[in-house]
Order: C-alpha cells, then sequence, then structure tokens
C-alpha cells in the first residue's frame, strides 16, 4: 500500500494537532463555549491545529485566511477557511459568533487596524461571547525576539495596553494568561518545566517590585493570550 505526499502531509498535521490538543485544554480552561452548537470563528488561522481542535469540540468550526497553503491544510482537516483579509471579512459579513480566536494575528497589522479589527470582532460577537487573543509580549525578557522573528509583525500590544483597549471598547471579564509550559496534560517533562517556570518568574516579578514598585502579575511567556467577553 502505498501513500501520496497529501496523505502524509495530512497523517502528519493530524498527529501534531493531536499532540497540541492537550496543550490546548490547559491553555483555553474555561474560556470555550460549553454548547457544541456554538459559532466558532478563527481568524488568521496560520496554525491549522488550533482550527483541527476546535472542529473535534464544536459542530459549526469556520477559518479566514489569506494563506492558500494553510487553506488547504485546513481543508485535509476537514474544516472550511475561507480565502479573505480579515478586516474585511469581518467588515462585510452578516454571520455573528459565540467565539472569535486570533492566533498571533494583532502583530500583522499596526496599530490603527489593531483598534478596528478588535471593533469589529465586538460587533460580530453574541451576547456572551468570547474572543481569544495571542500576541508577542513586550514584557517578557525574550518577547522583542518574537516580535522581530518576522518582517510582516509590525506592532504588538503589551498586557497591561491590551487590558485597557478591551476594557475601554466594553469588553468584561479581560484575563490575560502565559503560554509557558502546561501544568497537566501535555507530558511529565512540561509538568517538570511549569514548575521551574515559576521559580523563575518569580525573580522576575522580585526585579521589577525593586526597580519601579509594581506587583501586577502580568505575563511573562514570550507570547501571551488574552481573553474577553461581550455582555
Amino acid at each position: 500500500m502505498t501513500i501520496d505526499s497529501k496523505q502524509l502531509h495530512e497523517a502528519l498535521l493530524t498527529k501534531a494537532a493531536h499532540k497540541m490538543t492537550r496543550s490546548y485544554e490547559y491553555r483555553f480552561r474555561k474560556w470555550l463555549p460549553k454548547n457544541r452548537d456554538a459559532q466558532i470563528l478563527d481568524l488568521g488561522c496560520g496554525d491549522e491545529k488550533i482550527l483541527w481542535y476546535l472542529a473535534q469540540k464544536y459542530a459549526e468550526v469556520s477559518g479566514v485566511d489569506l494563506d492558500l497553503k494553510k487553506i488547504e491544510s485546513a481543508k485535509m482537516l476537514g474544516v472550511f477557511v475561507e480565502h479573505k483579509e480579515v478586516l474585511d471579512f469581518l467588515t462585510h459579513t452578516h454571520k455573528t459568533f459565540d467565539l472569535i480566536c486570533a492566533l498571533d494575528l494583532l502583530e500583522h497589522l499596526g496599530k490603527e487596524r489593531i483598534i478596528s479589527f478588535l471593533e469589529l470582532c465586538f460587533k460580530r460577537l453574541n451576547s456572551g461571547g468570547r474572543i481569544i487573543l495571542q500576541m508577542p509580549n513586550p514584557n517578557s525578557p525574550f518577547g522583542y525576539s518574537v516580535q522581530q522573528a518576522d518582517l510582516t509583525h509590525e506592532f504588538t500590544l503589551s498586557p497591561v495596553l491590551a487590558l485597557k483597549i478591551l476594557n475601554e471598547m466594553g469588553f468584561v471579564n479581560t484575563e490575560c494568561r502565559e503560554t509557558g509550559p502546561p501544568l497537566w496534560g501535555y507530558s511529565p517533562l512540561a509538568t517538570m518545566r511549569f514548575f521551574v517556570w515559576r521559580v523563575i518568574r518569580l525573580c522576575y516579578r522580585f526585579l521589577n517590585f525593586i526597580e519601579a514598585g509594581e506587583r501586577e502579575d502580568l505575563p511573562l511567556t514570550r507570547v501571551y493570550l488574552i481573553s474577553a467577553c461581550k455582555k
């Protein structure tokens, strides 16, 4: 029995998605809709694994992206992705959603478009709906290296600024999370790394307190997650 390159790519992609599912379960805990029929939208879905993960949990999952290769990969995982620019899609669609995910997208938009993007997301969310964002973290010792790792990266929001903008737009229940090693569900090594990281981040928090007197417990991983809801 032979397997062509497309089948091999699909098999490898599905295997990687299975592995990442354990990480997503931890990182998105208590953020995802309980209703399997919830309307789910993934914007700028460069990482097809998140699409696959969401498609296993929900019946109505769709995405929007400009990268035709990523769209083809998403199709292999059984998820429909529309070929369109995200702001154009949000401006013209009449659909509303219970969850909008935009992982590693905002840093590609620039300052002015970030605000427009968030306003449109708020408009397209159902009451009680949630947005989940992920972006490089300027607070992290390694955040700058992530921001400068791609020529298309324009600007990123610090956790403090992101929280401020979302709250001023009318979002509620805003929360930031780190994307470091998960405590449970991934591997014994990841669990060990989690506890080592907790010690290291305490040292960074202590330095921040000594230098600036700040006590805020903000994310320190090189990228971070932020979630907010619409009333």
